[in-house]
C-alpha cells in the first residue's frame, strides 16, 4: 500500500508542476479530476521507462481516482477536512484481455525437445504440469 500512496503522490506532484498551482483539500472539485485525468492521458511523462512515454494506460488512471477518493473519504471520516462530493470522480476501466494457450499449442510445447537446454526443459515439465 506504501508503494501505492508513494506513486499516488508522485503523480500528483508531477501534476502540480504541470499546471503551476498547488495541490491543496480545498483544490478537489470537477474541475481538478477532468485536468487530472486529461494530464495522466495525455500528458504525465512514465519515470521508470527507457523511452520517453506520455500518459498512463486507462486502468493505471481508473486506479489512481480510486486512491483519491479512499485517501480523501478518510480524511472526511477522520473529519480532518469537510465533506467533498467525490461521486462525479468517476473510476475509469477497461476490459482486459485474457489470452491463455490452447491444448494443441500446450502440446506441441511439451513435444519440443529442449534437451540441450535444461532451464528451458524444466520450465517446460512445470508448464506441462499445470496443465
Amino acid at each position: 500500500m506504501l508503494k501505492v500512496y508513494s506513486n499516488l503522490r508522485d503523480t500528483l506532484k508531477a501534476f502540480e508542476q504541470f499546471r503551476k498551482t498547488p495541490i491543496n483539500f480545498d483544490s478537489f472539485d470537477i474541475d481538478f479530476y477532468e485536468e487530472f485525468a486529461e494530464y495522466m492521458i495525455y500528458e504525465n511523462i512514465q519515470c521508470r521507462r527507457k523511452s520517453l512515454i506520455k500518459g498512463f494506460k486507462v486502468s493505471t488512471i481508473g486506479k489512481t481516482i480510486k486512491q483519491i477518493r479512499i485517501f480523501l473519504g478518510n480524511r472526511i471520516l477522520r473529519k480532518i477536512i469537510p465533506p467533498i462530493n467525490l461521486e462525479d470522480f468517476k473510476i475509469l476501466d477497461e476490459q482486459a484481455d485474457a489470452i491463455y494457450l490452447t491444448a494443441d499449442e500446450i502440446m506441441s510445447i511439451h513435444r519440443t525437445d529442449l534437451s540441450a537446454c535444461l532451464n528451458l526443459k524444466t520450465i517446460k515439465k512445470f508448464l506441462c504440469l499445470v496443465v
